[in-house]
């Protein structure tokens, strides 16, 4: 079987258990956000969207649905790691933050190093085959 055969199988199989389930599936992301660029507005002003930010960072923590989050030492921005089932409902809580505008965003579907490792093993049993 191809690799990527196996990421047809793995789709295929989730979307027969998503139809016959009422389990929804959670992923996670890594959330990079940079700001691109500083609001036209008075430094005070901006300084407030930044305080709202953070305050805004801070309450998907205690939803529960963001893990952790840091601010990039030396940049103007942060990351996060958070839980959605979808990139959409991911993008569709980010754009809640009050910077939401001005910021880069760079989305990355996480899995663990055990998946990973399950992975690389069907990849290898998968090429082991074809010889």
């Amino acid at each position: 079987m191809h690799p990527l055969g196996l990421w047809e199988n793995l789709n295929l199989e989730y979307l027969h258990k998503k139809r016959n389930s009422e389990v929804k599936a959670h992923m996670k992301f890594l959330a990079v956000a940079k700001l691109r660029e500083i609001p036209p507005v008075p430094p005070e002003q901006f300084a407030g969207l930044s305080v709202a930010e953070w305050q805004t960072v801070q309450q998907f923590l205690k939803e529960g649905k963001t893990e952790v989050a840091y601010a990039l030492a030396g940049l103007k921005g942060g990351m996060g790691i958070s839980e959605a089932e979808s990139g959409a409902e991911l993008n569709s809580r980010l754009s809640r933050l009050p910077l939401y505008p001005f910021l880069d965003i760079e989305i990355y579907p996480l899995m663990t190093a055990d998946e990973a490792l399950t992975q690389a093993k069907e990849s290898l049993e998968a090429i082991k085959a074809k010889r």
